[in-house]
């Protein structure tokens, strides 16, 4: 199966529903139908790249994700371009953060990133990158104020092009 293939994409979403809806209380799939996807007209070396991953990651010092909560944690933790990967923390319920924890780079990949701005295949990492915590099996609290406040951190640093990573 390919996840290019539409109709494919279109069955491992609705199988998807299913075992949500079947795992967890309260689930309420969503799918955003409005969202306004579109390639950067400048060109890659002038981007200005930021980060959003799901996998629960925010910098030692900030709050933790609620992983006790069954709807879930809709919020985001703010993670500094320049924070020193030792410093990244990872909480989450749903998924092993053991490999996360060994390396932040695998769900976070700020060092990866580095080296492209470094290398001058983009032009620039967002001086703030966004964690969060992707189980919230009814993503209304994501829909009304995670994914708006994502869009205005990462609209007020000037992002060209977001690239996001599951945990």
């Amino acid at each position: 199966m390919s996840l290019l293939d539409p109709d494919a994409l279109r069955e491992a979403y609705e199988d998807w529903k299913v075992r949500i809806g079947q795992m967890h209380d309260h689930a309420n799939p969503q799918r955003n139908e409005t969202a306004d996807l579109h390639h950067p007209a400048k060109p890659r070396s002038r981007w200005r790249v930021g980060l959003l991953t799901t996998a629960g990651a925010h910098v030692d010092g900030q709050e933790p994700f609620d992983i006790t909560s069954p709807h879930g944690d809709a919020s985001l933790r703010e993670i500094p371009d320049d924070v020193a990967m030792s410093d990244i923390r990872f909480s989450h319920g749903h998924y092993d953060t053991t490999r996360a924890e060994d390396d932040p780079n695998v769900v976070l990949p700020i060092e990866p990133l580095r080296a492209l701005v470094d290398d001058g295949d983009i032009g620039s990492a967002s001086p703030v990158h966004v964690g969060m915590m992707g189980w919230n099996p009814d993503p209304t609290d994501v829909i009304r104020s995670g994914a708006p406040a994502v869009v205005d951190m990462f609209a007020s640093h000037d992002v060209d092009v977001v690239v996001m990573s599951p945990g």
